[in-house]
């Protein structure tokens, strides 16, 4: 009985096999700065809806108690904090990270509401980011404010 044969062709060859590990390396190479830029849009996104929230809290709390709430923004330190105005209590405090700025422009850097909804002192924030510049408008009125990249 002859022993089987052995097919050299079942298997790869080594130039095979770097060609494979350097398309995968360009690969992972190409995927790592869109998965950075992806969680920065992401925290831009998340920040935005949180401000949101708590310019709502703000102007509802200040609608329903008719007690005022206010945002103060601390642009130097890069953070904002919601108060009570009548008890002088701190209800929330949310930090920006490191290389973003939060600026007013036309606003003071207080968002008041009054008893009826509409905002004290109407104007304009800017949110700068590395990927990113937003205006951040309270206009006059009962509405809320809106987001314009730019």
């Amino acid at each position: 009985m002859n022993p089987p044969k052995q097919d050299k062709s079942s298997g790869f060859t080594f130039l095979e096999m770097l060609i494979v590990l350097a398309i995968m390396g360009v690969l992972l190479t190409i995927s790592i700065p869109m998965t950075n830029r992806l969680q920065t849009s992401y925290k831009e996104r998340m920040f935005l809806e949180q401000f949101k929230a708590d310019v709502l809290l703000t102007q509802q709390q200040s609608m329903t108690t008719g007690d005022h709430y206010r945002i103060i923004l601390y642009e130097q330190e890069r953070y904002y904090r919601l108060y009570s105005e009548n008890n002088h209590q701190l209800i929330q405090e949310n930090h920006l990270p490191e290389d973003w700025i939060l600026q007013s422009y036309t606003i003071d850097r207080k968002i008041q509401f009054d008893s009826n909804g509409r905002i004290r002192s109407p104007g304009t924030l800017f949110l700068r980011t590395p990927q990113s510049t937003y205006r951040i408008i309270f206009p006059l009125g009962k509405g809320r404010y809106y987001v314009k990249e730019s």
